[in-house]
């Protein structure tokens, strides 16, 4: 077996490439899997996981996500969920 990770590489520089991850997470950003992030990816996850987070932490009421979910889908997913939001490499 290879010191460091399974790809030869430090266990160090994967262990902080993961902290990072998890930390944008936290902050509610989705992680790139490999295809273009649309705004309308991009909301279903925020719709689906961040405000169901955020109501269960008591930030947030539920009405209010009820209404974020209503506008979203009736307006700003209809009008914009194809748009991409960064360019594909």
């Amino acid at each position: 077996m290879r010191p460091g990770g399974l790809d030869g590489r430090p266990v160090r520089s994967s262990r902080a490439k993961l902290e990072a991850l998890r930390g944008q997470t936290q902050l509610g950003a989705p992680i790139p899997v490999g295809r273009p992030l649309t705004v309308g990816s991009y909301l279903e996850e925020w719709l689906t996981v961040t405000l169901p987070g955020e109501v269960l932490a008591g930030r947030l009421k539920r009405s209010t996500r009820a209404s974020y979910t209503d506008h979203t889908r009736r307006h700003i997913l209809p009008a914009l969920g194809q748009t991409n939001l960064v360019e594909p490499y």
